[in-house]
């Protein structure tokens, strides 16, 4: 653990330019960005990301550009229904002061959902690395990094993602999920429609659950995909 701070991921709801496409990633490249052949590909990427705090020409702060994507979780052979998923990062960054790099620039692999244990009461208390964040203004869906501080970002404390992926339940103005707390799951699709039978004929067609185990009104659904965004996986 690296010291104590928050930094946050931005999910915006906008596109912005100069992002790589998600063809550089898919494969085939004429599958939906919606469509992960998992047993092809090892990561579904989700998001390009970049750091942009507002107060980078009078601070030192942290270049970065990275994806987020979704791996299998532990060893697993056999890919079915109830297979869990993981949410993880990889990118690269750099220490800034004003425009000046002032330390090298790093490459990081990360999961998104670890936990850490603490120190505190009650006895076995952990903490999260990432917490899942509604703002509400302007409407913004945050990924925060609860470890770290301005001198030990890894990713930084304003990283705006390209495409909106996550939603949420909840008609709460703010509300934080622990990302340790959420599990990832494949799971047959009901009334799979005769389109994707045939084209994807011989293949085992699932969607991608999202539960959080925290205790909330709306119970385990609160935390979801995106209006236009339902992932779909092929085995």
């Amino acid at each position: 653990m690296i010291g104590l701070g928050t930094k946050a991921l931005l999910i915006a709801f906008s596109g912005f330019s100069g992002v790589a496409g998600w063809a550089s990633f898919s494969a085939p490249n004429w599958d939906p960005k919606e469509l992960w052949r998992i047993t092809h590909d090892n990561k579904f990427y989700l998001s390009n990301c970049f750091n942009d705090p507002s107060d980078k020409g009078t601070h030192k702060w942290t270049d970065s550009n990275l994806w987020i994507y979704l791996i299998v979780k532990g060893q697993v052979s056999d890919i079915k229904a109830d297979t869990e998923l993981e949410l993880w990062a990889e990118g690269w960054g750099k220490r800034m002061e004003k425009e000046q790099a002032i330390q090298p620039t790093w490459y990081v692999e990360k999961s998104l959902q670890g936990s850490v244990e603490g120190d505190g009461e009650p006895s076995g208390f952990t903490s999260t690395d990432y917490e899942l964040t509604k703002w509400p203004s302007p409407t913004l869906f945050v990924l925060g990094e609860t470890g770290g501080g301005e001198e030990n970002q890894i990713f930084g404390d304003t990283i705006k993602c390209n495409n909106k992926v996550f939603g949420f339940n909840d008609s709460e103005d703010y509300k934080n999920y622990r990302l340790d707390k959420v599990t990832f799951k494949l799971k047959n699709i009901d009334g799979v429609n005769a389109h994707l039978k045939d084209k994807y004929k011989g293949h085992n067609i699932y969607s991608i659950e999202i539960k959080t185990s925290e205790t909330t009104g709306l119970g385990e659904g609160i935390i979801k995909w995106a209006d236009n965004f339902k992932p779909i996986v092929i085995v």
